[in-house]
């Protein structure tokens, strides 16, 4: 999806720090259970767990199902959010090792760059508060910024959005969908 449909607008490049970046918040998957003390940080994702969990067993398939990282893909299929159905999550995975074993591989490419946002849609489009969300909240390169910090890459090279559409329809009708809620 462009950023022009998403109400999103380029601020530019700048490298950003990976302690910066931080995670979407989604209400139903922001808990105890997948994100522990409540932090949103990259360090603390299901994504870094799992690539630890990989680091650590290898291409053992049983114990890499039984991460947050699958749990939480396991959530949206059930609540029909996105088909993540088995074969998908196996795919899923396969595409994130063949990225995280590249980039150990080349280190960060240009190609690698991501997208974040300067102010969290948690604030602009649900009215949140920036209590839980500090620095970027990565809007496309969930899983680069993960390999980056397992690599030990300390920046990598972010566009800049700025949301320009708070409080869009796109969002009302996900936050409908994943809550059962309109957003305020």
């Amino acid at each position: 999806m462009s950023i022009k449909v998403s109400g999103l607008r380029s601020l530019g490049n700048s490298k950003i720090r990976v302690s910066e970046l931080h995670f979407q918040y989604v209400a139903p998957v922001f808990n105890d259970k997948f994100w522990p003390k409540r932090d949103m940080s990259v360090s603390n994702s299901p994504h870094v767990r799992f690539l630890k969990r990989y680091r650590d067993v290898g291409m053992d398939f049983n114990a890499l199902w039984d991460t947050d990282y699958v749990r939480i893909m396991e959530y949206w299929n059930s609540i029909g959010f996105h088909n993540r159905d088995k074969n998908f999550i196996k795919g899923k995975i396969r595409r994130f090792l063949t990225l995280y074993r590249s980039m150990k591989k080349h280190g960060f490419l240009r190609a690698h760059r991501i997208q974040v946002l300067k102010k969290p849609f948690w604030i602009t489009r649900y009215n949140g508060r920036e209590k839980f969300l500090k620095g970027y909240e990565i809007w496309h390169g969930h899983h680069r910024a993960s390999c980056c910090h397992i690599l030990g890459i300390s920046k990598m090279p972010c566009i800049i959005l700025e949301d320009i559409k708070p409080g869009s329809e796109k969002c009302v009708r996900i936050d409908k969908k994943l809550t059962g809620v309109k957003n305020k």
